[in-house]
């Protein structure tokens, strides 16, 4: 039981590991399937176009999902269950505030994507480690700065003796992820919402020359 939740809790962030570090393509022909037949079909394509704009959606919907599926099985407060998803949807996201607001025209974003959680997460064990032992009735500044990291407080969770997450730290630090990266998630949305009328012009050319 313990390696099948283990397993669990390691595929899911490598399927939104992948999906944030998609580049955004701009092809008429990947676009058409979800522009035929039924509306819903063009909402499916916000989870499921290639680029890391939908991959963004779809590391906050499967983390909601996972973590309020999990709430059910354990009988844990369902509103504390889904914070914690979008707290690690938002630890996810977090490179892509690098990637896409510091270096926008960088290709080929999965290293960096890499070495800023890689960076992130030894430099907090290693500032945890330099924490005082305490309680949680008494915070250290370790445990407001790590707490903004979400990635970082997640994984520190274990560290009961050296580190208490405060929870407001990090659902602020969630929204302002969340917020830094709105604007240019909206850019290349904006190009995608192109692509998707130019695909649905196509088709109904096709279909009146047909």
């Amino acid at each position: 039981m313990a390696v099948f939740q283990l397993s669990r809790l390691t595929w899911i962030p490598l399927i939104c590991i992948s999906a944030l570090c998609e580049e955004p393509v701009y092809v008429q022909s990947i676009y058409a399937p979800f522009m035929r037949g039924s509306a819903w079909k063009r909402y499916l394509g916000v989870w499921f176009y290639p680029g890391w704009p939908s991959g963004a959606v779809y590391t906050l919907s499967i983390c909601v999902l996972f973590f309020t599926t999990m709430s059910w099985m354990r009988y844990t407060p369902l509103p504390e269950s889904q914070f914690g998803g979008i707290a690690v949807a938002a630890g996810l996201c977090l490179p892509l505030v690098f990637a896409n607001v510091l270096w926008p025209h960088l290709h080929k974003k999965w290293w960096l994507y890499v070495l800023v959680q890689a960076v992130l997460l030894i430099g907090s064990f290693a500032l945890v480690q330099k924490a005082p032992r305490h309680t949680c009735s008494t915070l250290y500044g370790t445990d407001y700065t790590l707490s903004l990291l979400p990635i970082s407080a997640f994984a520190l969770a274990f560290e009961s003796r050296r580190f208490c997450p405060v929870p407001g730290a990090t659902a602020l630090a969630s929204i302002g992820i969340f917020l830094l990266l709105a604007l240019p998630w909206w850019r290349v949305w904006q190009q995608v919402r192109h692509t998707e009328n130019r695909s649905r012009a196509a088709l109904e050319e096709q279909r009146q020359h047909g």
